[in-house]
């Protein structure tokens, strides 16, 4: 194609953006970045450096800075295409919120205070106009609603909790009812202890109501599941290291037998991920070497995105049930035709 038309016609540019893209998902991220580079370079020159071409380039090009861990050049990138989007399109336009969100993540991964809170605000933002434009259930304001609480696991582990309770709660109002949960958290009474001041009585009722739900339920009832997942949250508030310990274990026995059990779009299953993205955070103390950090989040950021993946795959009615068809049977007959075999 380019020895046809040219190595600036729109179709050989296009066809570079794929292979960039295909490159990236074989692992292949120089090969990548070097493709990607000269589909921006073209488009910069041809369509102009704030069409929506080449901002997408110069998204996909900064994912790439990313994934290389090259942070700064990435941050410089998206900030430059953070300002051209609001030029072009205005800042509620998707392509804006949109780098919005990927220049909250770059700044958020860089550990600093100042980044820290210039991210919280890109994404606090970011939920303020999706909410506004698209509502509060709409995929991608519950995406970006996640991506806060993710943000604020560690610094505002409460605030955190509260708002992704608000994201179950809106897909429960939305998911068709075999993907919703079964209980949502403790009624007022459980939180009236709470906020008396008597945790040790507070968790010792929520270890008797998991254990008999457990046996009378079973230990995969989506109410045994909720049970199990309010007293790994009651554990996760102590600073003991063996609360803190028995809450990790909790919310991954939770996240596992919810996706095995209830499906991988389930309410109960996408909570769960989340939960234990946060409890993965949190569980990083001081004295842990770097290795063990960047493991750690590299696991608690892969929960969270295959969380924040299915939103609207939970918000998608079941497909209704079909009736096989056999050979020689009609539905609704009350005979099946015998086959003579030769």
């Amino acid at each position: 194609m380019e020895a046809q038309f040219g190595a600036e016609h729109g179709d050989v540019t296009s066809s570079k953006f794929n292979l960039a893209a295909l490159k990236a998902k074989m692992g292949s991220l120089e090969e990548s970045e070097k493709i990607y580079r000269q589909v921006l370079e073209v488009r910069e020159r041809t369509l102009g450096p704030q069409h929506s071409n080449t901002l997408r380039a110069k998204s996909n090009l900064a994912e790439i800075l990313r994934r290389q861990e090259r942070l700064e050049d990435a941050e410089q990138m998206l900030k430059n295409l953070v300002d051209q989007a609001h030029v072009s399109f205005g800042r509620d336009d998707p392509t804006t919120l949109k780098a919005r969100c990927q220049l909250a993540h770059i700044l958020a991964v860089q550990g600093d205070e100042t980044r820290h809170r210039q991210a919280e605000a890109h994404l606090r933002e970011v939920v303020s106009r999706r909410e506004q434009k698209l509502g509060p259930s709409h995929p991608e304001t519950l995406t970006a609603l996640g991506r806060l609480a993710f943000l604020l696991e560690c610094s505002n582990p409460r605030e955190a909790e509260q708002l992704n309770e608000q994201i179950w709660q809106r897909l429960d109002s939305l998911a068709p009812a075999e993907r919703r949960r079964g209980r949502s958290r403790a009624g007022g009474f459980l939180l009236g202890l709470a906020e008396l001041g008597e945790p040790e009585r507070e968790e010792a009722l929520v270890r008797q109501v998991a254990e008999r739900r457990s046996s009378t339920l079973g230990a995969t009832h989506p109410d045994t599941l909720s049970a199990r997942a309010e007293l790994a949250s009651i554990l996760g508030r102590k600073e003991l290291p063996e609360a803190q310990a028995e809450s990790l274990a909790l919310r991954r026995e939770v996240a596992n037998l919810s996706e095995t059990c209830l499906g991988a779009e389930h309410v109960e299953t996408l909570a769960a991920k989340a939960a234990l993205a946060g409890a993965i955070l949190r569980s990083l103390g001081p004295e842990a070497n770097l290795a063990d950090v960047k493991t750690a989040r590299a696991e608690a950021e892969e929960l969270h995105l295959k969380a924040t993946a299915r939103f609207k795959a939970a918000q998608t009615p079941m497909p209704s049930p079909t009736i096989p068809s056999f050979a020689g049977y009609a539905p609704g007959s009350s005979k099946i035709a015998v086959l003579a075999q030769g």
